[in-house]
């Protein structure tokens, strides 16, 4: 693969049709060579000690910090905050305890229960953007000034090559009919999955605050994690490698199988475009894509009117399938490795097996618990 340079859109002049930039950026401090320096270790140092096993580990450590970070400590920090300082939860407390009740008693009480699960509810949203926060902060560990520079700010112009980008959105719109579909069939055998979802973000998902979190705020923080910190940094083992990894990392992000599946699909073409154009653009693919599920998954908007919107994009979508069909074989031999079989090296490495296989566990139960 050629040496490229990364340029921005500001920069004129005609391109090679197709260049991935970020598998040659200067690897950091925690990068032990070069990218071109790990196809192959010497006999006498052990596979484990390669860079790619160690960048792996970084990675996947760093993940699952992130992954506690969000739902453990944020959440119980933004529980106690929220307690102590919701009006309506003050108010049922007070009343209660004035009429004779302890507060242990109170607290213990399962109606009470129900009706602080309703409350904190309501700020299921605001929890989720302060958990990413928190969760994109352990990055910098493992990326240091880059999370906030590169990771952000690299970029290529699109030039001629809009199309790509169109069908990107056209496809990602689409998958959204297969999951409808796969929805309604679950559905027939009366466990909603769509309601998983529902649960875990909370209540406040149709409010003015939930769509600026779905729509403006929640993807730019995932796409700067996944499509930034993660993407970068396994960049330098190739293409195939860094996006498959970040999108199966962001499919379990999201707690849930049914959600993950759709999340590991669209994640592998935003990884495409993160990868070939810029972070900007991947954002603006998840932003529309969720702004089109908010818009058609309102109450006030007709059933037909999403039915038909995305039945036209799954349409289009299986014409761009076809019209591409001999571009894929292509894209997917550009972003072969020069690194020695960097899957069976990065996904053997324990903390990958580890924390994948509790993540599954973690989304099995969740489409129990919170389906019931």
């Amino acid at each position: 693969m050629k040496e490229e340079t990364a340029v921005t859109d500001e920069q004129q002049g005609d391109e090679p049709a197709r260049v991935p930039v970020i598998a040659h950026e200067e690897p950091d401090e925690t990068t032990d060579v070069l990218p071109d320096e790990t196809s192959a270790a010497p006999p006498d140092v052990p596979q484990k000690h390669s860079p790619l096993w160690k960048d792996m580990l970084r990675v996947m450590l760093v993940y699952a910090g992130g992954y506690l970070a969000m739902q453990v400590v944020v959440s119980v920090i933004m529980t106690v905050f929220i307690v102590a300082l919701d009006p309506q939860i003050q108010t049922y407390l007070t009343g209660r305890t004035n009429m004779g009740e302890t507060l242990t008693a109170v607290m213990n009480d399962p109606a009470t229960s129900q009706f602080l699960l309703q409350r904190l509810s309501a700020y299921g949203m605001l929890t989720t953007i302060v958990g990413d926060l928190a969760a994109i902060a352990l990055y910098l560990v493992i990326r240091k000034k880059k999370l906030v520079t590169t990771d952000i700010t690299t970029t290529r112009a699109v030039n001629n090559r809009w199309l790509e980008l169109g069908a990107a959105l056209v496809f990602v719109l689409g998958i959204q009919l297969v999951l409808s579909l796969v929805d309604s069939l679950i559905s027939l055998t009366g466990y909603d999955p769509s309601s998983v979802q529902a649960n875990l973000l909370g209540s406040d998902t149709s409010t003015v605050v939930g769509f600026v979190g779905i729509v403006i705020i929640v993807p730019f923080l995932e796409e700067w994690m996944f499509r930034g910190a993660v993407l970068r940094q396994l960049a330098p083992y190739g293409a195939n490698f860094a996006i498959v990894t970040q999108a199966l990392l962001f499919a379990f992000w999201h707690s849930n199988l049914y959600q993950g599946v759709f999340a590991f699909v669209v994640g592998l073409v935003l990884g495409y475009v993160a990868y070939n154009f810029s972070l900007k653009w991947s954002y603006a693919l998840h932003a529309t894509s969720n702004a089109t599920a908010f818009l058609f998954g309102a109450s006030w908007m007709p059933e037909w009117a999403g039915w038909t919107f995305f039945s036209l994009a799954c349409a289009a979508s299986i014409v761009i399938i076809v019209y591409f069909r001999k571009v894929v074989p292509l894209l997917v031999a550009e972003g072969a490795s020069t690194t020695d079989h960097p899957f069976r090296q990065g996904w053997r490495n324990p903390a990958f097996i580890a924390i994948v296989a509790v993540m599954f566990v973690i989304c099995c139960v969740m489409m129990v618990v919170a389906g019931s």
